[in-house]
């Protein structure tokens, strides 16, 4: 149990929030058992598979998992540890399911967001104006019919977090709520130039606030061997036995404009980009092992599934098959256009197969909705343009 385990992460909830915790365990697509005490010494314990919430034990009433979980969220005080075990015995109170984190952080919103880590989250985005990222997965927020005007806005064009509060029609505090979720889910992120640069290059990195979660390979892990047992019975709380440093820069941190150089070689979105530049030099084997790590991890995620399709085309292109088109390659594809109609790798790839199969009207609306998509995506741009001469010269 508990006390012959070692916890792999311990800390402050004052400092790092469950919600925080919740998600960062989604992104690593982690398995095992986070405790959470309340501050009144309360104990809750919830068991994550492959990053999600499939059971927990709650000190207070609850309908179900969800619901038992939601009021973690809003916890200003206590203390947290994880577990790589299964530490959640099976028994009565143990409420069981699979709960979605993210639309688990847009339904904690209304009575349970801590407005103390919103204020200090959307410091560190000052006038610097703030994007949508294409492909990620909005729709799991199921913020459609209340923040649809804040969402149009952030569609239109990048903007600062006080000119978009400003214009949103919802109230102040439900629209700063909002583009908080937006950015502890990555679904925006600070805007760059076609340079690649920040627009403001005195902004500071804006990313989770929980940061991560220690490895035995981390020179910043501090996490004392101690159980949630022998932490209570040595009287002092889990954070004064380990603070976890690396699990969460402090909120003190905001204040100062300090660049924080650590990246996470471990964090899905570094091996995400890392694996579109493997692309550009033809290494889609590498790209295809890669994208299958993500998708394994986190199923939703639109950009992951193109991301595999493209490795996949790339494999296939030029090489006969009595086959046709690798069955994995279109539901690649299709998966990913499920995930995110407007996914840009999706409907580029999607593209080349029309081009492929000799449909250059099919292929063309592809290339041109991907270049709307992700202006970036400089090979959809080159296509239409291409297609556009070939069916004019034609």
């Amino acid at each position: 149990m508990a006390e012959a385990a070692t916890a792999r992460a311990e800390g402050d909830i004052a400092q790092t929030p469950v919600m925080h915790l919740v998600l960062y365990l989604h992104g690593r697509g982690s398995n095992g058992t986070l405790f959470v005490m309340s501050p009144t010494g309360q104990q809750s314990r919830v068991r994550f598979s492959k990053g999600r919430p499939v059971a927990g034990r709650f000190p207070h009433p609850s309908a179900g998992l969800e619901a038992g979980l939601l009021p973690l969220f809003g916890y200003p005080s206590g203390c947290y540890s994880f577990y790589s075990e299964d530490l959640l015995p099976a028994g009565p109170g143990v409420h069981e399911g699979v709960v979605d984190p993210l639309s688990l952080a847009a339904a904690s919103l209304d009575a349970y967001c801590r407005d103390d880590i919103v204020d200090a989250l959307l410091l560190r985005y000052g006038d610097h104006p703030m994007r949508l990222q294409p492909g990620r997965p909005i729709d799991r927020l199921r913020l459609a019919g209340r923040a649809k005007g804040l969402l149009e806005l952030l569609r239109a064009s990048p903007d600062t977090v006080d000119n978009l509060v400003a214009s949103s029609p919802l109230e102040r505090a439900q629209s700063r709520r909002i583009l908080y979720l937006l950015v502890v889910t990555k679904m925006v992120a600070p805007y760059q130039t076609k340079e690649g640069e920040s627009r403001d290059s005195r902004v500071r990195r804006v990313s989770m606030p929980s940061g991560q979660l220690p490895t035995p390979s981390s020179p910043r892990m501090s996490v004392s061997p101690s159980s949630p047992s022998a932490s209570r019975s040595s009287g002092r709380p889990v954070s004064a036995v380990a603070s976890l440093a690396s699990l969460r820069p402090s909120m003190r941190s905001v204040q100062r404009p300090t660049v924080e150089s650590h990246v996470d070689e471990n964090d899905a979105e570094v091996r995400y980009r890392r694996a579109v530049n493997r692309l550009k030099s033809g290494r889609f084997d590498e790209v295809e092992t890669a994208a299958e790590a993500l998708i394994e991890e986190q199923p939703d995620t639109a950009n992951y599934h193109a991301l595999l399709a493209h490795a996949l085309w790339g494999q296939s292109r030029g090489v006969a098959s009595e086959e046709g088109v690798p069955r994995q390659l279109t539901e690649a594809v299709k998966r990913a256009l499920e995930l995110d109609d407007a996914c840009a790798r999706a409907l580029y790839v999607k593209g080349q197969l029309y081009k492929q199969a000799d449909k250059p009207k099919k292929a063309l609306a592809c290339f041109r909705r991907a270049e709307r998509a992700d202006r970036t995506l400089l090979d959809a741009k080159r296509e239409a343009r291409l297609l556009r001469r070939r069916l004019t010269d034609a």
